[in-house]
């Protein structure tokens, strides 16, 4: 009996060590740890992007009744995949897993290796506006990215290791009412209301990436989603005037931005050497609930039935800045 009870107690002592030192140990974790970095990073700079490209800056359509507007522009921020350069990870080698997504060369390296400090977000809107009676006036905006586009941008910003979706989409609707006409020294003023909608769905495949772990070769395999949604509630103030063909605006925005992120992941990780496999399932979500004052400035340049506008924003929150380029008939 006391024989039997010796080797049981070998035998759980050699084990231990053996499931203490696997070489899945923490990578779950370090996975998670990258899903919900990724969404702190994206969902500020979402929720900004969402506000952009309006496509006019007069403060009142004036003696107008209708306007539709392209608008193509920018938002940027501090950068994205910042965690790269983090050291806090219990296994998972976030250089290599990183490198062996981007390509040697090419769009994604450039876009990779700018997003260590700025990181651009496109987007191109399209924008409509009518009058109302008693001085109120309908303005909306928004677009919508189909999936089959989102997937030939992603793939052409992954390497052959990796594979990725991308579909997402926004629409914004403003009221205001003029409370000022421009006329003689008088500017335009008029003061509104508004809501914005946005989604923007992830996913990227993994394939074959191996690392070094406890001196063994593992190879990691599998997807990746995210989904995000942002609802923004806010109020604004715009004043212009008129100045010969041109006019200069200035729009003082408060928004409140509730937004929701959550990720996850079905991955395998295999031991080359012996082809033992375990199944890692790593998640995470981030919710903001924020302020977000935002101030936009440009000039509106009047040719006669079509319009430019030139515009740039600047979030006082978090300090991201965009760029827009509109033109837009108006009648």
């Amino acid at each position: 009996m006391k024989k039997s009870a010796f080797v049981l107690w070998a035998l759980l002592g050699a084990l231990i060590p053996a499931f203490a030192q696997s070489p899945f140990s923490g990578l779950q974790n370090d996975f998670s740890h990258v899903l919900y970095n990724l969404g702190e990073e994206i969902v500020p700079t979402l929720q900004q992007n969402d506000l952009s490209g309006v496509g006019i800056g007069q403060a009142t359509l004036g003696g107008s009744h209708f306007f539709i507007s392209l608008t193509a522009g920018t938002v940027v921020s501090n950068g994205l995949l910042k965690f790269r350069n983090e050291t806090d990870w219990n296994t998972l080698d976030i250089q290599s897993l990183l490198n062996s997504l981007v390509p040697a060369s090419g769009l994604g390296r450039d876009l990779y290796d700018l997003s260590a400090n700025t990181m651009p977000y496109p987007t191109v809107k399209l924008s409509a506006g009518v009058a109302l009676p008693w001085k109120w006036e309908l303005l909306g905006s928004g677009f919508y990215l189909p999936q089959a586009v989102g997937q030939a941008l992603m793939d052409s910003a992954l390497s052959n290791n990796g594979s990725g979706s991308l579909d997402a989409g926004n629409v914004v609707v403003r009221l205001r009412r003029g409370l000022l006409q421009d006329h003689g020294w008088t500017p335009a003023l008029s003061a509104g209301v508004g809501y914005s909608y946005s989604h923007l769905d992830l996913a990227v495949t993994l394939n074959n990436f191996q690392q070094q772990i406890s001196g063994q070769t593992v190879d990691i395999s599998g997807n990746f989603a995210a989904a995000t949604t942002v609802n923004s509630l806010g109020v604004d103030v715009t004043v212009s005037k008129d100045l010969f063909f041109v006019t200069p605006f200035l729009n003082a925005a408060l928004w409140y931005q509730n937004a929701s992120y959550d990720a996850s992941a079905n991955l395998t990780a295999t031991v080359t050497s012996t082809n033992s496999s375990s199944a890692l399932l790593p998640s995470a979500s981030v919710r903001l609930a924020n302020w977000a004052p935002i101030v936009t400035s440009g000039l509106d340049i009047n040719l006669f039935v079509l319009r430019l506008l030139v515009s740039g924003q600047y979030n006082l929150a978090t300090g991201f800045w965009g760029a827009d380029l509109s033109t837009r008939v108006q009648f």
